[in-house]
């Protein structure tokens, strides 16, 4: 834009004067770029890992009640020809009761939220149908983490989620309630260089198998998520393997990745904003797959820096989702649905929306996590 300056005897001066952006003043003339969005970090590696063999229940109540037999092995014992041997002692059957809990999210677009504005990144005025979208949008990402949050709780505290106003939702320890004692301590690992990790891993896959084998549980790989700290010190062992100088490293790599000479695997999961990378590596030493998880949702670490949690993938019936139906004319007393949504219109208030699940995440075998620290 070239603007004309008249003065006095002076020759007319000719200023060019670039184009400007003014807040409050929409009779200047603006150029608008590019939108710049922030998203939030979306976690999903548990749910991704273990989801596809979470077993689901679908209640018409919201109580739910299982029976479970413990076995126990009798051997025979030396008798005389005229006896019949000591008496087998029976399974031990017992029924246990649990409530399914009720969580939901809302949302409300009115006329006042999008009167004389424009959607962001354009000169188009905003509608109410953009306003909805970003609400479910949301609703949907708070939905994901919700499902993550309560998968990392099963495994770091044996507990089911319970979030907000705490006396609506009932809270089980389920190493309490069915196993009958609290979890162990957690299992201190040496990760220095003058242990012998295969044995060190190894015990405690062996009684992991062991807990798998009284579950009658198959799995296909048995992976040990890890915070930062765990993480990086065993990753330092596993570098230094076949180095020389200490228990484990005078011992031939048994795999194609050497990870003294060669980066850290690296892979994700999920698209677009939803899209999260992780760290791992399978050990040449104990055959086990580690996984860096560090992710933090609001403000908490899923997994604490020093923690790790050896787990099987793949197995049927670790962990489920019990679902109880919505309290509504429609749904109550039928078979539930993982998640309830409905919406209400008013000419003045707008569009409100608003869903709920209800639902117990759920571990019938807590002792199935193997807790470790350094």
């Amino acid at each position: 834009m070239t603007v004309k300056i008249k003065g006095g005897s002076t020759a007319d001066i000719s200023v060019d004067k670039a184009l400007s952006r003014t807040q409050g003043n929409s009779f200047e003339l603006k150029d608008v770029s590019p939108i710049v969005e922030r998203q939030t970090v979306k976690p999903g590696l548990l749910t991704a890992m273990l989801g596809a063999n979470i077993n689901t229940e679908f209640l018409t109540t919201d109580k739910f009640a299982y029976d479970e037999i413990t076995h126990t092995m009798q051997l025979p014992d030396a008798k005389s020809y005229n006896d019949f041997g000591p008496r087998m002692t029976k399974a031990k059957a017992r029924e246990l009761t649990f409530r399914v809990g009720s969580f939901g999210l809302s949302g409300n677009v009115s006329p006042e939220d999008y009167a004389g504005r424009r959607m962001p990144g354009t000169e188009v005025l905003m509608t109410e149908a953009y306003l909805v979208s970003q609400i479910n949008d949301k609703m949907t990402a708070g939905w994901d983490a919700f499902t993550e949050l309560a998968i990392a709780q099963l495994l770091t505290t044996d507990t089911n989620i319970n979030r907000g106003d705490t006396t609506n939702i009932a809270q089980y320890n389920y190493y309490t309630e069915i196993v009958g004692s609290s979890r162990p301590a957690a299992t201190s690992m040496d990760l220095s260089a003058s242990v012998d990790h295969y044995q060190l891993f190894s015990d405690q896959k062996d009684l992991l198998e062991t807990d798998m084998e009284k579950a009658m549980m198959s799995s296909s790989e048995v992976v040990v998520i890890c915070g930062k700290t765990f993480f990086d010190q065993r990753l330092l062992i596993e570098k230094q393997n076949g180095l020389g100088g200490g228990v484990n490293l005078s011992r031939e790599l048994r795999s194609g990745l050497d990870l003294a000479s060669m980066g850290v695997p690296e892979d994700a999961f999920g698209s677009g904003s939803g899209r999260f990378n992780y760290q791992f590596f399978t050990s040449a030493i104990d055959g086990l797959t580690y996984v860096k998880y560090a992710a933090s949702i609001q403000g908490s670490k899923l997994i604490a820096d020093t923690a790790a949690y050896m787990i099987p993938v793949g197995a049927e019936s670790f962990l489920r989702m019990v679902y109880a139906p919505a309290r509504t004319k429609q749904y109550v007393n039928n078979v539930a649905q993982s998640r309830y949504g409905w919406s209400d219109e008013d000419d003045r208030n707008g569009v409100t929306l608003w869903t709920e699940s209800n639902v117990l995440p759920f571990n019938a075998y807590p002792e199935l996590v193997r807790h470790l620290t350094v």
